[in-house]
């Protein structure tokens, strides 16, 4: 093959799936990832339709620390970060990255306000089903900062992709949560429930059942 068509397939191959090492370093502000469209000869634009992606994130008791996942499409490419402000910089640590393949910090040290490992980012092009971290709140925690976002760019390929979907707000500390579906303590909330539900119900069509037969009985 002729030495110009190899570098033209090779530049190719590169522009049609999102970056294989993760966001760059400039998308740590912006959560802007710099996919570029070869046949649009410019960048390509984040999706303005509703995302087909649902971030929840919930306190987990047993580990003390935040649970976030992300579901609802196949994941090509991600960027996650907590913070208190949209427009504020990343915060916290997400921890057990390395549990991961398919998982990175990202490389903020462009932004000195964001800590070495609140950034996380794909480490290849495969795609993932949904994704979960565990995420731990700074020490330094001030009186106005006592809530927490997680935001998410999301893409399903260097195309299609949505930037700064968002989590539900979680209060930076555990003893804060007042409502139960943001507090887990094994399995997901949801699970619980229903099983404590199910049991509740058995228990009622056993008694009932009981109360019959002794009712029958004290006639014959």
């Amino acid at each position: 093959m002729h030495p110009v068509r190899v570098i033209l397939l090779a530049i190719a191959t590169r522009f049609v799936s999102c970056r294989p090492d993760g966001a760059s370093p400039v998308s740590c502000a912006t959560m802007q990832p710099d996919h570029y469209n070869p046949v649009l000869g410019r960048l390509s634009e984040a999706q303005s339709k509703p995302s087909p992606y649902r971030l929840a994130a919930r306190w987990d008791k047993r580990m003390e620390m935040i649970r976030v996942s992300v579901s609802g499409d196949r994941i090509q490419g991600f960027l996650m970060q907590a913070r208190v402000k949209i427009n504020g910089p990343a915060i916290g640590s997400f921890v057990n990255i390395i549990e991961n393949p398919d998982a990175t910090y990202q490389n903020c040290s462009l932004f000195t306000q964001f800590g070495k490992y609140s950034s996380v980012t794909h480490s290849n092009r495969e795609y993932q089903e949904k994704l979960e971290f565990y995420w731990e709140p700074p020490t330094n925690i001030s009186g106005n900062e006592t809530d927490v976002t997680f935001f998410a760019t999301l893409a399903k390929n260097k195309n299609i992709y949505w930037i700064f979907q968002q989590s539900n707000t979680l209060p930076m500390n555990m003893e804060d949560v007042k409502d139960y579906p943001y507090l887990a303590t094994t399995g997901t909330t949801t699970e619980a429930a229903g099983n404590a539900s199910s049991s509740n119900k058995a228990s009622v069509v056993v008694l009932l059942l009981l109360t019959i037969l002794v009712f029958l009985s004290s006639r014959y």
